[in-house]
């Protein structure tokens, strides 16, 4: 192996390894998002109840009147992480998930 070689191979482990400690610090950070639970439950009634995703159905002062910017795949994403790992690692899950979903 060449100089060259060994060169690139360190400058990939050193990538690799500050995207993963990167990450992890990302998907470790408290849960700013106060709305995140309204998208997990959202989310839940859409594909376990069968609620429809467009309709507001939590809202005091829209409650039933359609929801005009709809997020409903990401609600389905969040709501299938949560079911799977649970509300916390759910959302940790989900993190690690689209962080490394351009990639």
């Amino acid at each position: 192996m060449n100089k060259n070689q060994k060169t690139t191979k360190i400058y990939f482990l050193m990538i690799l390894v500050s995207g993963t400690l990167a990450l992890q610090i990302a998907a470790n950070s408290p849960i700013y998002s106060q709305d995140i639970f309204w998208h997990v439950k959202t989310g839940e009634d859409f594909l376990f109840e069968g609620a429809n995703p467009l309709v507001d159905h939590y809202s005091i002062s829209h409650q039933g009147k359609p929801i005009k910017h709809a997020t409903v795949l990401f609600d389905a994403f969040i709501a299938i992480f949560v079911k799977t790992f649970g509300l916390k690692n759910g959302i940790l899950q989900s993190r690690f998930f689209f962080w490394l979903l351009p990639f």
